[in-house]
């Protein structure tokens, strides 16, 4: 099952079908042109999915719609080739996390101690150089697409 119809993956996301569109016509979420589905209805891969649930965390946290929009294009590039393996980041020993700074600043890193961060999938956390940061528990997300 790797194609989602939008109602199915508003389901999975628990995003508005409605609000999954917008994302799509906007540019946030890129279907693949293999994705596209047919006539009017589109496509989502697993991809898009683990993409519209990162989304919906962040603007759970009201990250505005532009710094979302650049988040979810640099994810390929941040992630990897995890990016491609969502079974790679569910698995993540301690976890793969992605820390949004105020700054608007980016990073990725997978946490060596399971014990960190495991609680939630957000969490607003201080940081040594930054005021706080908004942290995506990216590992839960895949796991989440991974179950269906």
């Amino acid at each position: 099952m790797g194609e989602f119809q939008r109602r199915e993956a508003a389901e999975n996301s628990g995003i508005p079908a409605r609000r999954v569109q917008f994302y799509t016509d906007v540019g946030v979420i890129r279907l693949d042109e293999q994705h596209t589905g047919r006539g009017r209805e589109r496509a989502y891969s697993r991809q898009n999915l683990f993409e519209l649930l990162v989304v919906k965390e962040l603007a759970d946290q009201k990250i505005e719609l532009a710094q979302i929009r650049r988040i979810v294009s640099e994810l390929p590039q941040k992630l990897g080739v995890d990016f491609l393996n969502l079974d790679s980041i569910a698995k993540s020993k301690g976890g793969a996390y992605l820390y949004v700074y105020p700054d608007g600043k980016i990073s990725y890193d997978k946490q060596k101690d399971p014990d960190t961060l495991r609680r939630s999938d957000i969490v607003k956390i201080e940081m040594r150089n930054y005021a706080s940061a908004v942290v995506v528990n990216l590992s839960l997300l895949a796991d989440r697409v991974l179950k269906g």
